[in-house]
């Protein structure tokens, strides 16, 4: 019996590490899906997107530190609103196809140290090409990599 604890409980963690981190086995995405806005329902202006995390083309994962902070609300005015844990911004955005583009975007410019800002804003910077999934989220696909809102 006790040599057959241990390796229980080995297993246990293991399995339990596995579904939080969520590996796939090609390592294409390590940010567990999920969402609650049914997809015939999905736009981008249908809710105020929460950031989930962003997988870096070189294989680095970034989460953010604290849930729902990092936000995103498409308004369908064609205004942004974005909050992290730091500073606000708005601006401007425009669809064509499935590229967004910012522009005219300020933000209020307080110093945080350790925010998660610039990570989270990276796609501003970029021209990203977006979907929205069956699974309820927001996909931006930038060239530095793949950010998920939920």
């Amino acid at each position: 019996m006790n040599k057959i604890l241990p390796t229980v409980i080995s297993i246990v963690v293991l399995v339990t590490l596995t579904g939080l981190i969520y590996f796939s086995s090609d390592g294409n995405r390590n940010i567990p899906p999920g969402g609650e806005t049914p997809k015939d329902e999905l736009t981008l202006n249908a809710k105020t997107w929460a950031w989930a995390g962003t997988q870096m083309e070189n294989g680095r994962v970034i989460k953010p530190a604290q849930e729902n902070v990092f936000t995103v609300t498409f308004g369908e005015d064609g205004h942004v609103k974005l909050t992290t844990d730091c500073n606000s911004m708005g601006g401007e955005y425009a669809v064509s196809g499935n590229k967004i583009t910012f522009d005219k975007v300020m933000s209020t410019m307080m110093y945080c140290e350790n925010s998660q800002e610039s990570e989270f804003s990276v796609f501003l910077q970029e021209t990203p090409l977006y979907s929205l999934t069956e699974a309820g989220e927001l996909v931006l696909e930038m060239d530095s990599g793949t950010m998920y809102l939920r």
